[in-house]
């Protein structure tokens, strides 16, 4: 079963994710294939160059993908999630909100969990955090309201205002679709 979670950048998608492997044994994550330099410490993503990105494009190897923020490419390859849609298992997968959009659109099936934002200060202070330039975060500051408007369509918006308590409310809701509540 596909678990897809969105969110705007800082949210906590990934640390989220990274928790739920821990507590559904068995559980993978689907990477995302991205032309964005790698962070300190981060794993689970597919990083390539821009130019192996457009040839994959080129290729008809993506089901979906978008230029983030108007500089990275970021995309699900098809055999990435050729088996999670209809895996016993959970599957996670971190989708930009028009990524969302797409696979919504071409019908994939799926559970769809939105991480709203405390506040754009806190956003801007966790990137900051993670080492990204004052450019880079008033690009990434600049897309939250859109993003905001986007969580309209997901199954789910979780407004937790600690990283715990939207790892909590994602483990209902995941035991709740596997039909364990």
């Amino acid at each position: 079963m596909l678990f897809v979670i969105s969110g705007p950048t800082g949210s906590g998608k990934d640390s989220v994710i990274n928790m739920l492997l821990k507590e559904f044994k068995n559980s993978y994550k689907v990477p995302s294939t991205v032309t964005r330099q790698q962070r300190p410490g981060e794993e689970g993503y597919r990083y390539v160059t821009k130019q192996e990105f457009l040839q994959m494009v080129s290729n008809d190897e993506f089901l979906e993908f978008v230029n983030v923020y108007g500089t990275d490419y970021y995309g699900t390859l098809k055999t990435d999630l050729k088996d999670a849609v209809e895996s016993p298992i959970p599957v996670f997968r971190i989708l930009d909100v028009d990524g969302y959009i797409k696979i919504k659109e071409m019908g994939i099936k799926c559970v769809s969990i939105f991480i709203n934002v405390v506040s754009k200060d806190e956003l801007a202070r966790r990137i900051y955090l993670r080492g990204e330039t004052k450019e880079d975060i008033k690009r990434r500051i600049a897309r939250v309201d859109y993003e905001l408007e986007k969580s309209k369509n997901y199954d789910y918006v979780l407004n937790g205002e600690t990283l715990q308590d939207n790892l909590e409310s994602c483990i209902y809701i995941v035991n709740k679709h596997l039909g364990k509540v």
